[in-house]
């Protein structure tokens, strides 16, 4: 991989309803605030805590005071002093499946050299994109898009990109069956804990 191109905070964008942007701002202003000196210290006193979580981080409130033999209302203010410290992050994996996207495949893009940059930025913005990155090879870009149907992803493989002067071929690589997305496993088409 070379380079990869991000195209927007949201890494996939393709829900109908997606966030407004005053819940994105939320959501963005909760990351990128400044990290305090209590951060380490929150994360000391709640070792017990973190290494639940560490374990299964679907884990709920009632079973982490369960773990921990804490009370319900302590685990829950301990887990938003540690949202709030950013000692402790929130990753979102999802089961594509369950929201009526049945489709993902892997793109090759044999792209002009020239053009990679532009290309690549262009389809990191398109809602059906994944993943997109430069790399090394005959096909110059990696792209990972999520679609509903194959009729769809037949139609975006024609009408999105192929109308994009710079690319010159497309190998299209249909997932058949995934095992593992991100950090996850999928088990009949579930998130279970890895």
């Amino acid at each position: 991989m070379l380079h990869v191109h991000l195209g927007a905070e949201a890494k996939w964008r393709a829900f109908d309803e997606p966030l407004t942007p005053a819940a994105g701002a939320v959501l963005h202003d909760a990351r990128t605030s400044p990290r305090d000196a209590r951060t380490a210290a929150l994360g000391e006193a709640a070792s017990p805590l973190l290494a639940e979580l560490a374990r299964d981080g679907r884990t709920g409130v009632v079973d982490l005071a369960r773990a921990t033999g804490w009370s319900k209302a302590r685990v829950s203010a301990r887990l938003e002093e540690l949202l709030d410290g950013q000692a402790l992050r929130l990753a979102v994996d999802l089961a594509y499946a369950r929201f009526g996207f049945h489709t993902t495949a892997y793109l090759w893009l044999t792209v002009s050299p020239g053009r990679l940059r532009e290309t690549g930025d262009t389809l990191s913005r398109h809602p059906e994109t994944t993943f997109a990155a430069a790399v090394t090879g005959s096909a110059g870009l990696l792209v990972t898009v999520t679609c509903r149907t194959m009729d769809d992803l037949y139609t975006y493989v024609t009408d999105r990109i192929g109308v994009l002067p710079a690319v010159t071929l497309v190998d299209v690589v249909p997932v058949l069956h995934r095992l593992k997305q991100a950090g996850t496993r999928l088990h009949q088409g579930r998130l279970t804990p890895t």
